[in-house]
């Protein structure tokens, strides 16, 4: 959904949707009607048209909200999966489902009818939740990052106490 007021111009208002969308102006300004020979031009035009690119700020804003709240959402769902208690909806000592009024469906990846008749049902998996979640909180690091304060490798490894470390070591 397009949220904003959009501009009296329907061309100019295809062409910010397209460009913010695209970020080309030469094929917004051809979703909006130029011929294919004079859109590069026409798009530039365009963007410098101070309502164009108001609009296609708002536009912009809109989708940084959108994919704001949709990260909130992934995380959301990962957590219910990392941080459910199995024994909220299972008897571990009878090894059955208790009677709860409501499991909640975002924690089963597959329920399946057995040949008996009973039902198998699978967990998400905890330990993957827990690794995304870990993951985008930076928790992990899967490469090391070595940084040298702005200086060149040459001159870190060229300072007096690294020189005489490695002397000191060469003299042993």
């Amino acid at each position: 959904m397009i949220h904003g007021r959009p501009l009296l111009n329907p061309k100019y208002e295809i062409f910010a949707r397209e460009y913010a969308q695209h970020f080309s102006p030469q094929k917004a300004a051809i979703a909006s009607g130029s011929k294919p020979t004079g859109a590069a031009r026409q798009g530039d035009r365009l963007l410098k048209r101070s309502d164009v690119r108001k609009r296609i700020d708002e536009l912009l804003n809109i989708d940084d909200n959108y994919y704001d709240l949709l990260k909130r959402r992934t995380v959301s769902e990962l957590a219910a999966g990392a941080f459910y208690d199995v024994h909220e909806f299972y008897d571990l000592k009878k090894l059955e489902l208790k009677q709860v009024s409501h499991i909640d469906g975002r924690l089963i990846q597959d329920i399946r009818k057995n040949r008996d008749g009973s039902f198998s049902v699978k967990l998400i998996d905890k330990i993957k939740c827990l690794e995304l979640i870990g993951k985008h909180l930076g928790m992990f690091q899967d490469k090391l990052d070595v940084t040298t304060g702005g200086e060149s490798l040459q001159v870190i490894v060229n300072s007096d106490k690294v020189a005489g470390a490695l002397d000191a070591a060469a003299n042993e």
